[in-house]
């Protein structure tokens, strides 16, 4: 079979070839094209994190040593609040300083830290107490202060209530870690 070239073949073998030409070039443009860039930007991941891993190699070393810091810490400065242990651990320091706890209450909740960073709070207690002596109240703020939480006292006030007792009171920060949420 041979093709007899005529205006009109000719006109369809162009028109043919412009179609092809066509599709090759809007194919490249709406397949290969957006392929080629998200294959671009995950290999320019890959090699930043390939960099970033030669600058700072995992050290098993390293990684102990920030994990027993963060426990060494972890006492002065809890993760969340825990109240409860706070408070029954006052409890505990009060009856080692005769002084009885008359009532606690929570005056602050949650406020931030901004010398610190956002994830560091405190909450503010007041405690009302009674005791034979003011030398049990100072006996308490001793013991408190030398506990391994944070306690920041920031008012403390006795009176004589009659008879050998005093009554007092104390308004004290206890300060914690929140992890980021995000």
């Amino acid at each position: 079979m041979t093709i007899k070239w005529t205006r009109e073949s000719f006109l369809i073998l162009l028109t043919l070839i412009m179609i092809l030409v066509g599709i090759f070039y809007y194919g490249n443009q709406i397949l290969v094209v957006p392929a080629q860039e998200s294959a671009d930007s995950s290999s320019s991941i890959v090699n930043d994190q390939k960099a970033l891993m030669e600058v700072y190699p995992p050290d098993e070393n390293l990684l102990a040593e920030y994990e027993a810091a963060y426990e060494e810490t972890g006492a002065f400065l809890p993760i969340g609040e825990q109240a409860n242990e706070a408070i029954v651990r006052l409890e505990e320091l009060a009856g080692q300083s005769s002084v009885e706890i008359e009532q606690v209450s929570r005056i602050g909740f949650r406020q931030g830290v901004p010398e610190a960073g956002d994830s560091y709070f405190s909450s503010s207690y007041q405690l009302d107490m009674t005791g034979t002596s003011p030398a049990d109240f100072r006996e308490l703020m001793d013991r408190l202060v030398s506990e391994e939480r944070v306690w920041n006292v920031t008012s403390f006030t006795y009176e004589k209530s009659g008879g050998s007792n005093y009554t007092g009171t104390l308004i004290f920060n206890i300060y914690y870690y929140m992890e980021p949420t995000e």
